[in-house]
């Protein structure tokens, strides 16, 4: 899993997508449980501002705090590639088997998901 083999900043998922659509979903599900829901490397923390969407974002280096830290620890579990297949994917559907938290997602957050990740890897 991972987002290795990435040559290029063009390559990842749309940056403004995550923090207007993705960043919210998560952080108002996943980031509201034990595991997620305090600072640490599993972290998806609300935000106290919100995010502009008047900002001039065109890479997540352009995301401010929370969101970029946000966004690489998601990608981190992202298979860009084989999106479906993305661990993130699989422990947002999860009834307990890989994911201690269970089934974290609505079907339209996880399709907000999907729609992410495909928006970036091999175009």
């Amino acid at each position: 899993m991972g987002s290795s083999g990435l040559s290029s900043l063009d390559s990842l998922p749309d940056a403004r997508m995550y923090a207007l659509q993705v960043h919210p979903a998560l952080s108002t599900s996943c980031g509201t449980a034990n595991c997620h829901g305090h600072p640490g490397p599993l972290a998806i923390l609300p935000s106290s501002t919100g995010f502009s969407p008047d900002a001039e974002v065109t890479t997540p280096q352009d995301l401010v705090e929370p969101f970029r830290s946000s966004y690489y620890s998601v990608l981190y579990h992202c298979d860009l590639n084989h999106p479906d297949e993305s661990a993130v994917i699989i422990w947002a559907t999860d009834e307990q088997s890989t994911h201690p938290g269970g089934k974290a997602l609505s079907d339209q957050d996880l399709d907000l998901l999907l729609k992410w990740i495909r928006s970036g890897g091999a175009r």
